[in-house]
């Protein structure tokens, strides 16, 4: 869906970027258990291997660099939102 609504020019506080943001968001909380020690882990892995230089990575991104920041544009929205506080 990120690649389909960055593709179409969409405003990341739109409905749907805010359903994938949501969705994101549950995934990752699915995925922690909420835990905070662990998101925080998850954080600092995600921003270690965006740092690697490209032939370094052990395996492509599945989203390119603008499609990931607009997900990652639509989460803090979608935090910002819902007072949530989710790191990941």
């Amino acid at each position: 869906g990120v690649k389909r609504i960055v593709a179409a020019g969409a405003d990341p506080a739109s409905p749907e970027a805010q359903a994938l943001a949501a969705d994101a968001l549950r995934l990752i909380h699915e995925f922690t258990l909420g835990d905070a020690e662990v998101e925080g882990a998850l954080q600092a892995w995600h921003e270690s291997y965006a740092a690697l230089p490209e032939e370094r990575k052990p395996f492509p991104s599945p989203l390119a660099a603008d499609e990931s920041a607009f997900l990652d544009d639509t989460k803090a929205i979608y935090r910002a939102r819902s007072g949530a506080s989710s790191s990941a």
